[in-house]
């Protein structure tokens, strides 16, 4: 009976109650085939979907919350030994916001490197990274703008991820940090 009673008051007194996402196996196996640590939101409200099916990229993972007005989509390409393209993630980067990006003559792709200190182990620990800002073409999202991320880590592979949003808020810097590489196991190590 107590505990009835306190679940009822919980309810009715706004404490937020957060449940973990749902992470598909699929996207799990690309985390772990990757090196990857995937670091979920605990407030937001965010809820999650396991893919994409998009005709300009279909992603691997999607969070989004309404409550922050964001959309965070995924998308992991673990490093494969017969392909030289994936010793060329700046190429595919470039290739990436410019197939996305709107084709409108008054758009602007903007890039810029990360900082040592987000490629090094306290943050990201990747080899190379670069942001992307540009506005998206509507066959891949509805949204006004795009902040995509790009991370490459030598023997793991490369993400994207993708920040959908219409207007930036406090919401985007605190989920910019949602996945790094984990240590151990790189070219480097």
């Amino acid at each position: 009976m107590r505990i009835l009673i306190l679940a009822l008051s919980l309810l009715f007194t706004g404490v937020p109650v957060r449940a973990q996402l749902r992470l598909s196996p699929d996207f799990v196996r690309l985390l772990e085939t990757s090196g990857l640590d995937f670091f979920q939101p605990l407030d937001g409200r965010y809820t999650s979907q396991a893919y994409l099916k998009n005709d300009l990229l279909s992603a691997d993972f999607i969070i989004r919350s309404r409550r922050e007005k964001l959309e965070i989509r995924y998308n992991v390409f673990p490093d494969d030994p017969y392909s030289d393209s994936d010793d060329l993630p700046h190429i595919r980067a470039v290739q990436m916001a410019t197939h996305l990006a709107s084709n409108d003559d008054d758009s602007i792709i903007t890039a810029l490197a990360l900082e040592d200190h987000d490629l090094g182990e306290e943050r990201f620990n990747a080899d190379w990274g670069k942001l992307f800002y540009f506005r998206p073409k509507s066959g891949f999202s509805i949204r006004e703008h795009c902040q995509m991320l790009v991370l490459y880590k030598a023997g793991r592979g490369t993400v994207f991820v993708f920040y959908l949003f219409d207007e930036a808020g406090e919401a985007l810097d605190r989920r910019f940090f949602s996945l790094a590489f984990l240590p151990g196991e790189g070219s480097d190590e």
